[in-house]
Order: C-alpha cells, then sequence, then structure tokens
C-alpha cells in the first residue's frame, strides 16, 4: 500500500531544454569535432594515413572546422560570464552578449580569411 503522505506526480513531467543546456552541448560536441580533426590533421600530414591529408586539407572541412573553433572560443567566453555573474538577469544577459559576441567574432574570422586567401 503506497504511503500518503509522501507527494506522488501523477502527471509526467517533461524535461525543459533551457539555451543554457544547449549551449553546454554545442560547446562539447563542438570540441570532440575539433579533436578528432586535430588527429585527422597530423595523422593525414605526417604520412601515416594520406588519404587524411586529403579530407582534412579540403577547403569545405577546413571551414567548418574554422567555424566550430571560433564558436568554441565563444561559447567559453559565455561559460566564463556565467560563472562570473551573481544575479538571473545579469546571466540571461550575458549569455546573449556571449553569443552575439561569438557570431561576430566568426563572420570577422571568416571574412579575414577571405581576404588573406
Amino acid at each position: 500500500m503506497p504511503r500518503k503522505d509522501i507527494l506522488s506526480y501523477t502527471k509526467a513531467k517533461r524535461y525543459r531544454i533551457d539555451p543554457g543546456m544547449l549551449a553546454w552541448l554545442f560547446h562539447r560536441v563542438s570540441g570532440v569535432i575539433i579533436g578528432l580533426f586535430l588527429i585527422f590533421h597530423i595523422l593525414g600530414f605526417s604520412g601515416i594515413c594520406p588519404f587524411l591529408s586529403k579530407v582534412a586539407g579540403s577547403k569545405g572541412i577546413l571551414a567548418a572546422v574554422a567555424f566550430l573553433f571560433f564558436l568554441h572560443a565563444a561559447n567559453g567566453i559565455r561559460i566564463i560570464f556565467v560563472e562570473f555573474a551573481s544575479s538571473v538577469e545579469i546571466k540571461k544577459f550575458k549569455v546573449h552578449l556571449s553569443i552575439a559576441a561569438g557570431f561576430a567574432v566568426a563572420l570577422s574570422a571568416f571574412v579575414i580569411v577571405k581576404i588573406f586567401n
């Protein structure tokens, strides 16, 4: 027989998806992708596996990894902002500020690469 003093939830509760959780997930996934790219890059250009040098050297892959790298760095800035914020309102503002800064950094890096290439 169930205890009556314990509250039970009759409805199934959904886990709310928070933008901070999605940023954390993106930070982890982009870090793993960048790490795998570095391993493939080292193996390909050192001569161990020549096929990987063609894959790691393609312009599309390099552009995608560069974009991921700059967004990963901007997300790291967001983490620093959130860790040193004291109130919820400041944390929300700093999250939006870091997202905007991340896109600005990624866009400016893309423009700089296009100018000097």
